[in-house]
């Protein structure tokens, strides 16, 4: 999967884009993403997710204690395992919170990324304001030529599977209600240091 970081070199001729945090990559994200990549196998266009990092919240709101679930570079295995083949990162500052939610989708969706499908969630909300919505997704595809798509929740039990919904279970220390909600065991990822070497000089190498 290729990385890139900022919408500056970004120029692809024909995709379906999924747009989103995505934290965690958990049940409901996976079907959001598996909808957006069987569309782009269909079109023969190229897969693309479209991510912000930091947390919008972090930004909007920085007294909220808003804990990552997977970090960025685990976000980006996840989303390859998934059949993501480009995942763009934009970087999520005040500026862009209040960008014209039309603009971006002539300029962005449509001028650089060729989008013939928009996949997001159906309370997705971005832009100034947070006027960019499900419905101003659909009437720009009309004329612009893309079909949207507002993917409701998945549901587990009576409540939808969020991240906010695994953050509290997580915090809890249920991981065994986190892991059916993920779809995987609730894992951490980072890079093996070397230590001391005791466990080997005890016949127990780690």
């Amino acid at each position: 999967m290729k990385v890139m970081s900022g919408l500056g070199r970004v120029k692809v001729k024909r995709s379906c884009v999924a747009i989103g945090i995505f934290d965690g990559v958990h049940r409901g994200h996976q079907m959001l993403l598996a909808a957006m990549v069987k569309e782009a196998r269909r079109l023969k266009a190229v897969p693309v997710v479209i991510t912000f990092f930091p947390h919008p919240a972090h930004v909007l709101s920085p007294s909220a204690k808003i804990a990552y679930l997977v970090s960025l570079r685990h976000r980006f295995k996840l989303l390859e395992a998934l059949g993501v083949r480009v995942c763009i990162v934009i970087r999520f500052t005040r500026a862009f919170a209040a960008i014209e939610p039309e603009a971006f989708i002539r300029r962005v969706l449509i001028g650089r990324l060729g989008a013939e499908a928009v996949f997001v969630g159906e309370d997705f909300r971005f832009g100034k304001d947070r006027r960019g919505d499900v419905a101003l997704f659909k009437r720009l595809g009309e004329t612009c030529g893309y079909a949207a798509h507002g993917v409701a929740p998945l549901r587990a039990g009576r409540n939808p599977i969020s991240s906010t919904r695994l953050r509290a279970l997580i915090v809890s220390g249920k991981l065994s209600a986190a892991q059916r909600l993920l779809g995987r065991p609730f894992s951490l990822m980072a890079d093996v240091i070397k230590g001391s070497g005791r466990g080997r000089s005890l016949g127990y190498p780690t």
